[in-house]
């Protein structure tokens, strides 16, 4: 059975690019994702070219969400739950 894209390689990028900031957490990831990637191939449940555009695909959704994020990022109301700062407070 191999389906295109592979969506556990879609995934697993994603998580890679959320991978901790410590050299042990991020080695870990690291290595789940590759461990993942190669399983998918190895059992034969993906092409490895079903791999790859997974992966390309959850960087290109990591990448699209960064951009928005970063576009829209001015333009965000404050909610509720917002901290304000005491200069944006009304003088009484």
């Amino acid at each position: 059975m191999a389906s295109f894209p592979s969506f556990h390689a879609a995934v697993a990028a994603i998580l890679w690019r959320l991978r901790p900031a410590s050299r042990l957490g991020s080695a870990g990831v690291s290595a789940w994702t590759v461990a993942l990637c190669a399983a998918c191939a190895l059992t034969r449940q993906h092409y490895v070219l079903d791999v790859l555009a997974g992966l390309a695909v959850g960087g290109i959704a990591v990448t699209l969400v960064d951009a928005a994020r970063s576009r829209f990022a001015h333009t965000a109301r404050p909610t509720p739950y917002t901290a304000r700062s005491p200069e944006s407070e009304p003088a009484d």
